[in-house]
């Protein structure tokens, strides 16, 4: 069960911990929740979704709501952009469609621990 308050095990340096927080904002119980959305999205977090629409975090929690189709996440590939910052590249699948996603975490101990919170995400639609 992935951690969804994006918390970072401190033992382990690998990039589990940026996956499990990614997969964690596809799950219902937090997408019903804004206090662990804040958590994990940054205060500066902006998205630009595959339908155009720019998202930002306040934005977001305002209309928050879970996601309309149950979604999977097929890793495609990390980079590491700093020790404290990763591009994730992945692909979002419903039964329906895809989209190619790009998202940017970023590591702060802004509440009081190391956490993984979402700077900025990306979406492309693709052909099914």
């Amino acid at each position: 069960e992935p951690d969804p308050s994006g918390a970072v095990a401190p033992a382990r340096d690998g990039l589990a911990e940026v996956w499990e927080a990614e997969r964690a904002l596809l799950t219902a119980p937090v997408r019903a929740d804004p206090d662990r959305l804040r958590v994990l999205l940054h205060p500066d977090f902006v998205e630009h979704d595959a339908a155009g629409r720019i998202w930002t975090r306040s934005r977001l929690l305002a209309q928050i709501a879970p996601l309309e189709r149950e979604t999977r996440l097929e890793q495609l590939g990390a980079t590491r952009l700093g020790p404290d910052a990763v591009l994730l590249r992945w692909r979002a699948v419903t039964r329906t469609m895809s989209s190619l996603r790009s998202s940017v975490w970023v590591r702060d101990d802004a509440l009081g621990r190391p956490r993984w919170r979402l700077l900025f995400a990306q979406g492309t639609a693709t052909r099914s």
